[in-house]
């Protein structure tokens, strides 16, 4: 079907696009088009979270192979992926501020699924994490450069909803992770899961680079995002850079540091707990991979969506009174999922056990769309793509890489003291930092809140 309106007529299938996309920027109600936008976002999220989460599936045939400890697997699905991660996600995030954002995101895409087929030739502990090490410097460009899209696809009502619906894909893709990957394992061995898992990010590639347009940077803005008038001179005045800019940004916005040391504590509690799910339900409640994936898989999966999407929603109706009302809430929930986080590992029993994850699970998966419309709509249009990798790199950096080594090296270290069940307390352990989360919403809400009523104004600010 040809994509005609008035004016548009010798213009490509890409440009006729943009132009409508830039005729409805007015308009209130994102199009389908938007929608569609957010769904391929979403897909290759859903992938990256699948590449990522893959490595905790397989996590016991590997330590089995390679003759790894606790520790050493923690390193792999934590610290390996984390450092890497960090290392490029900045100054991707820079490139998403310059660049073409579509085209950088469908060459992530098209290097980070390579490398995860890669990661089947691994010959050992060395060799697979520098595999992981490649497919996180890829993946750490997607979320800056997809968050920035979506940020300019959809107004502060909607935002939140977006942002859900954009990262309802994690669940998703850790459900299908679990599920299919034990599956396969189960079948083929676990190195033919790496290459089932690269192959689709190809075709999305494509996708992105022939069907979505590149919108123009702050166009849904208008008034509703306020950055500091001193802030902004002064960081002109010492022509400071982007990253210091953003630094500057975040160090004198106690409200955003405080979301990011959040969220940060979630991916603690979230990516060491997801990490030794899957050997936990088999060393403790005699499952083999296959079962033990379909159990987790759908358990997290259903419950993860649930918490995301009822999250965004929250969040969009709470942000029309005051953008610290959804913080307050995720604080919470969050504060809640400590206990049954707890609980699911103490229980004998495995049906009692998984039905604790996915309370857990439905809980802590709210804070997504607080956090990231949060965040997104407190940043300064320009800035959006570092402000977005940082955070990013704080969640991966703090989350995943000292989540799970935390958790792998606890279990190492209780073992060596001849504590039984070492990895099950190990997990009690790191689900404390829920609580701690929590926390941090509590008082992300209340530094939001002093702002709003100094500022008198309930939208974005950076102060």
């Amino acid at each position: 079907m040809k994509v005609e309106t008035p004016g548009t007529r010798g213009l490509s299938v890409t440009e006729k696009i943009l132009t409508m996309v830039q005729k409805g920027d007015d308009a209130q109600s994102p199009s389908a088009y938007d929608y569609y936008v957010v769904g391929i976002l979403a897909l290759i999220y859903m992938f990256s979270t699948i590449d990522r989460t893959l490595i905790s599936v397989l996590a016991e045939p590997i330590k089995e192979e390679f003759a790894l400890s606790d520790g050493q697997i923690g390193l792999l699905t934590g610290a390996a992926f984390a450092i890497s991660y960090s290392a490029a996600g900045i100054p991707l995030g820079m490139l998403a501020d310059r660049l073409v954002r579509v085209r950088l995101l469908a060459s992530l895409v098209s290097v980070w699924s390579f490398l995860t087929v890669a990661s089947s030739l691994a010959t050992g502990w060395v060799t697979l994490a520098l595999a992981r090490v490649g497919v996180a410097a890829a993946e750490s460009g997607a979320s800056p450069a997809a968050m920035s899209l979506i940020t300019d696809y959809f107004g502060k009502e909607r935002r939140g909803f977006a942002m859900s619906l954009f990262y309802v894909s994690t669940p998703l893709g850790v459900a299908i992770s679990f599920v299919l990957g034990g599956y396969l394992a189960s079948l083929h061995g676990w190195r033919s899961v790496f290459v089932y898992a690269g192959l689709p990010g190809l075709i999305l590639a494509g996708l992105v680079l022939f069907t979505i347009a590149e919108p123009k940077r702050g166009q849904k803005d208008a008034a509703e995002t306020k950055i500091s008038d001193d802030i902004r001179a002064e960081a002109d005045k010492q022509k400071k850079s982007h990253v210091r800019e953003a630094f500057n940004i975040i160090m004198g916005t106690p409200a955003i540091l405080l979301l990011i040391l959040a969220a940060a504590s979630v991916v603690v509690a979230q990516a060491s707990l997801s990490a030794f799910m899957a050997p936990f339900f088999i060393r403790f409640h005699d499952m083999d991979i296959a079962q033990a994936g379909l159990t987790i898989g759908l358990a997290k999966g259903i419950t993860g969506v649930i918490g995301i999407v009822v999250g965004g929603i929250v969040a969009d109706r709470l942000a029309k009174v005051s953008m610290s009302g959804s913080p307050r809430v995720v604080g919470l929930l969050m504060i809640l999922a400590a206990p049954f986080a707890i609980t699911a590992f103490i229980v004998s029993d495995w049906r009692v056990a998984i039905a604790f994850v996915a309370a857990y699970n439905i809980l802590n998966y709210t804070y997504y769309g607080a956090t990231f419309a949060t965040y997104m709509t407190i940043a300064p249009a320009k800035l959006r793509g570092v402000l977005g990798a940082i955070l990013a790199v704080a969640l991966n950096i703090v989350g995943y890489g000292f989540g799970p080594p935390l958790a792998g090296l606890t279990s190492d270290l209780l073992a060596g003291f001849g504590i039984a069940d070492h990895l099950r307390w190990a997990l009690v352990i790191t689900s404390i930092f829920f609580a701690i989360a929590g926390i941090l919403y509590i008082a992300t809400s209340q530094a939001i809140r002093r702002v709003e009523s100094r500022n008198s104004e309930p939208v974005g600010f950076a102060a």
